[in-house]
């Protein structure tokens, strides 16, 4: 299957480094995959790094005719099967480009738990028909995609991934050996973003 990624982020952050983490594993399994990202960002030059097939696409805001341009070139050039937004205004983006070129199947993912807005261009955006599913990291994401009047049967919890190849006792007795920690001394570590907004 071939999927292209989208996203305007431009600084490293957890939805970003899962985007990459997916994307390399979606690889490992035999689908193709292309990352669609701002020129210049940190995800564009990790991709690189790991060997992802990227193309760069300039999203300056929601609905950015331009982006959506490049996007539906992609999209013909490559012969898409999914176009999957993973983040805000690559959502926007996206759903142009999917709704002139029709072929791929439109996912969309939402990371935030933040209530939708009830304007007019909220509403085209997350209720339009040619958005074939959401991706809700959290059954939290998922009850804010209900509120706002996404269909159930359009709705599905996919929790965020881990590397499990990091994290292992070699890579903690390492670190601890870099920070001057001994070994019997208790060792807690920040695991996300603690914010009132993530609940």
């Amino acid at each position: 299957m071939r999927i292209m990624y989208l996203t305007e982020s431009m600084g490293w952050s957890g939805g970003a480094q899962q985007v990459l983490w997916m994307a390399g594993a979606l690889r490992k399994k035999g689908h193709e995959m292309l990352l669609a990202c701002q020129p210049g960002s940190d995800i564009l030059a990790r991709a690189r790094a790991a060997d992802i097939p990227t193309e760069e696409v300039r999203m300056r805001q929601d609905y950015d005719v331009f982006a959506a341009a490049r996007v539906f070139e992609l999209l013909k050039k490559t012969e898409t099967d999914v176009l999957h937004a993973q983040h805000s205004t690559a959502h926007a983006v996206g759903l142009m480009a999917a709704a002139f070129a029709r072929k791929p199947a439109f996912a969309v993912t939402r990371r935030v738990v933040f209530p939708l807005r009830r304007n007019v261009f909220s509403r085209l955006k997350y209720l339009s028909p040619r958005i074939n599913g959401y991706v809700a990291i959290s059954s939290a994401v998922k009850e804010e995609l209900s509120k706002a009047g996404v269909r159930p049967e359009r709705r599905e919890i996919i929790p965020s991934v881990m590397n499990q190849e990091r994290g292992s006792h070699q890579d903690r007795m390492e670190l601890r050996k870099e920070l001057g920690l001994a070994l019997e001394r208790p060792v807690i570590t920040n695991v996300a973003n603690y914010a009132e907004f993530k609940g």
